[in-house]
């Protein structure tokens, strides 16, 4: 008998993103990011690139560094499914009652 999919939720992460043409290769943003190793410099192209986004915390630092307004957050929406100790389980026949 099938019950149908698990309950999902989503949540939002931001995360730094860098328009290369406004970019003008100061590196503000690098040494304003507390983890470090989220932005990159490309030194042929001398522009700030993103190097790791998913260790990105978005805290912002790196955006109020940029005297260029290069630096952006962008919001990202994420799926998951409610681990089977949080989902609901309901026999058929009951109605779910919220406490």
């Amino acid at each position: 008998m099938a019950y149908g999919p698990l309950r999902t939720h989503f949540t939002s992460r931001k995360r730094v993103s860098i328009d290369a043409h406004l970019c003008v290769g100061c590196k503000l943003c690098m040494r304003g990011c507390p983890l470090g190793n989220v932005i990159g410099y490309d030194a042929n192209a001398r522009r700030a690139y993103v190097d790791d986004a998913l260790v990105c915390g978005g805290c912002g630092a790196c955006l109020r560094t940029c005297p260029a307004n290069a630096v952006h957050m962008v919001e990202e929406l994420a799926q998951g499914a409610l681990s089977p100790r949080t989902a609901p389980v309901i026999a058929p026949g009951q109605r779910r009652t919220t406490p």
